[in-house]
């Protein structure tokens, strides 16, 4: 019992360190709360974690987020009782959402900003997905490619394919169909000044690693509008919740980008350096939490 509590003591104590150390740039009170949480116990409530990486998201706001997600969700569990099949019900939940939340596609979109106004892509609206699924005890298999990201649901009836960007003909159950959609194919862009990841991805992601995804495109979002200081900031969250081969390869592009940059004299540089070193070498028992 002795060992068992010094065990504690001294996890507790190095979450401490792990908290004094960081140099996380929190945007609000409650995104600081909740990643102080995340650290300190490796969880945190499910939706929360989904909405802090808005930096418009305060604590009032995110109550009201919370009352939209549960009106939502209170008329999926409804359906739920009376349906007569997961294909059914999966595919009423489908369009269902779209009407009700799913508005405008808009990229780098928020999941703050999908359940405020219906603005979404595909990482806020198969987020959303996703945290719905979880309540509903279905288990969401969410994959994430280089440019895109969708999810599977699979009971006893077989596998169904959730393409949040396709509201028409989003919802697939034919296996064939499946396989043609889930294809890895070349995103065709242009624009020299998007900075677009190089290694070819599609992994399972969980939860947790979606909300590294929110901090990652808001990153992104940053650096294509060459505010080096919010993407240094929020590529260092997304670290913390998704230590994964994108980050590394965005954290040298952004390491060089600074490099060069001549609005920060060299001891920004310096410390900008050094935080991209320490989330680089990031342990990933740690951000996979």
């Amino acid at each position: 019992m002795r060992m068992k509590a010094l065990f504690f003591t001294l996890l507790f104590f190095f979450s401490f360190q792990l908290l004094a150390q960081s140099d996380y740039h929190f945007h609000s009170d409650i995104e600081k709360n909740v990643i102080d949480q995340y650290i300190l116990e490796g969880k945190t409530k499910t939706l929360e974690l989904q909405l802090i990486a808005d930096e418009n998201v305060t604590t009032n706001s995110l109550n009201t987020y919370g009352q939209t997600f549960d009106m939502l969700l209170i008329d999926l569990k409804k359906k739920k009782l009376t349906a007569k099949s997961d294909q059914r019900f999966l595919s009423w939940m489908f369009y269902k959402v779209h009407r009700k939340a799913l508005k405008n596609y808009e990229q780098y979109t928020t999941l703050a900003t999908t359940l405020d106004n219906g603005k979404y892509d595909c990482l806020s609206a198969t987020t959303l997905y996703a945290l719905l699924l979880n309540e509903l005890n279905y288990k969401p298999e969410v994959i994430e490619t280089n440019y895109h990201i969708y999810l599977f649901v699979t009971t006893e009836e077989g596998r169904f394919l959730i393409e949040s960007t396709d509201p028409i003909t989003g919802f697939v159950y034919d296996e064939k169909e499946i396989a043609l959609r889930t294809e890895l194919k070349e995103l065709d862009v242009n624009t020299e000044s998007t900075y677009l990841f190089k290694a070819q991805l599609n992994s399972l992601v969980t939860l947790t690693k979606l909300a590294g995804l929110q901090y990652y495109n808001k990153a992104v979002f940053h650096y294509n509008q060459q505010d080096l200081k919010s993407t240094l900031n929020l590529l260092e969250k997304a670290s913390l919740f998704y230590h994964s081969q994108r980050i590394t390869e965005f954290g040298i592009v952004l390491a060089n980008a600074i490099a060069v940059d001549q609005t920060l004299n060299q001891t920004d540089k310096n410390h900008a350096m050094s935080r991209i070193r320490s989330f680089l070498k990031m342990d990933d028992a740690m951000a996979s939490r």
